[in-house]
Parts: structure tokens; sequence; C-alpha cells
């Protein structure tokens, strides 16, 4: 059995509820902001390091060609 119990007792308390939920989505939306940020780095920083091993890798290759076959 469910009981649901109201603890609001005003229209200030709804007001109350509605302006701290007004600041938890604005603290959610500015966290995911910061980490959509931080994975965008990321995302840049691993392409630029794979980009780096590509050419060392055709680097070793050429070198291999030129002097072992």
């Amino acid at each position: 059995m469910l009981v649901y119990v109201s603890f609001i007792s005003s229209d200030t308390g709804v007001s109350n509820i509605s302006a701290d939920t007004s600041r938890v989505y604005l603290a959610l939306e500015e966290i995911m902001a910061d980490v959509l940020s931080n994975l965008h780095d990321i995302q840049k920083s691993l392409g630029f390091w794979q980009s780096r091993a590509e050419v060392n890798q055709s680097i070793n290759t050429t070198m291999f060609l030129v002097f072992f076959t």
C-alpha cells in the first residue's frame, strides 16, 4: 500500500521547490557543458596522437623497405 504525504503546506513551499529545482537544473547544465567540452578536447587530442602514430608507422615502413629489401 502506497501512502502519499504532502510536505508542502503553502504556495511559498511550492515556489521554493521550483527555485531549488531551477538551480539544480542550471548546475546540471553547467556540469554537462563542462563534460562535453572536456570530451571534445580528449577527442581532438586522440586525433592528434593517432595522426602522429600513422606518420611514424609510415616512416618506419618506408625505412624498413629502403634498408631491408
